[in-house]
């Protein structure tokens, strides 16, 4: 069970997860690869032995989905691709097509670099998948639209680069083929 810390208080929501893989990083630190599998509520906590503490938790009955939720789920779809496109992350957005469910489709969002350590908090903690879906749309299409100007700024500022670099070529070929022809302006300069 991983229960997030935020400042000095605990999420009343935690995720079961599983242990998927377990090792030793390069450095000799140990590291364990986790794969989420629900969200739970938090209740009643008692040490156990040495510094484990036991937690009881009880699943969240997310309800059938509703039709809204598939809309906003197909909506999102498509953003969180194109991010992954922006991204340079061809075999993610691979996976993102394969995720079947619009909470497993919102629940990405956690993954990303986009959003802060409050953020996925919050996205834990909302229980409600239409509000989840619609947390995870709003926070996708702001970073679609700075990947896009990002984009955009460094498309403009390498045209205007190579605008100059040619402006400057074609100055220096001017200048090359007037001194080949003798047309100097220096000899222009000495007729007046």
């Amino acid at each position: 069970l991983l229960v997030p810390r935020v400042g000095e208080r605990s999420s009343a929501v935690g995720t079961v997860a599983a242990i998927d893989q377990a090792g030793d990083l390069p450095g000799g630190a140990r590291a364990v690869f986790l794969r989420g599998l629900r969200r739970v509520r938090i209740g009643r906590a008692v040490p156990g032995a040495g510094d484990a503490l036991w937690v009881t938790a009880e699943d969240v009955d997310e309800g059938e989905v509703t039709e809204e939720q598939r809309r906003l789920a197909e909506e999102y779809r498509p953003v969180l691709e194109n991010i992954l496109e922006h991204r340079k992350a061809p075999q993610i957005a691979d996976f993102v097509r394969s995720v079947d469910g619009p909470s497993a489709l919102a629940d990405i969002m956690g993954y990303s670099p986009d959003i802060d350590f409050d953020q996925k908090v919050e996205l834990l903690e909302t229980l409600d998948l239409t509000e989840r879906l619609t947390k995870v749309l709003e926070w996708g299409r702001h970073t679609l639209a700075a990947l896009e100007l990002k984009e955009k700024v460094r498309a403009d500022v390498s045209e205007n680069l190579e605008r100059g670099q040619r402006e400057a070529i074609l100055r220096q070929q001017l200048e090359a083929i007037r001194k080949e022809l003798g047309d100097d302006d220096s000899s222009v300069i000495e007729e007046y």
